[in-house]
């Protein structure tokens, strides 16, 4: 599930606790009990489907791969800022090559 998916889970479970502890306030068979009963099969079809799923796994060397190609444009990015900026990215060398990003380039 995405964000935007928990979101929506999260709105649905907020409104089924507020159906239930205000039961009281509500008619009898009215129309909100329907739709009240509705969010609640909906949660438990949601919890089923969520079961069902397998999880996407990623790899370290994925992660790390992905980490490197951040260095890249961190250090990219703070190139140009140096090019208006002088003295910006002075403490912190640009890699060498892009092809091997994961190198020691700590200061001294």
């Amino acid at each position: 599930m995405n964000d935007r998916d928990i979101r929506q889970e999260d709105r649905a479970t907020r409104v089924q606790t507020f159906g239930i502890e205000n039961t009281a306030d509500f008619i009898a068979g009215g129309k909100a009990n329907t739709h009240f009963g509705n969010i609640d099969r909906l949660l438990v079809d949601l919890g089923r489907a969520k079961a069902g799923q397998t999880p996407n796994r990623v790899s370290k060397s994925t992660l790390f791969d992905s980490l490197g190609i951040d260095l890249v444009n961190l250090s990219r990015t703070a190139g140009r800022i140096e090019q208006q900026e002088s003295g910006f990215a002075a403490p912190y060398p640009a890699f060498p090559s892009e092809a091997c990003p994961v190198q020691d380039h700590r200061p001294a």
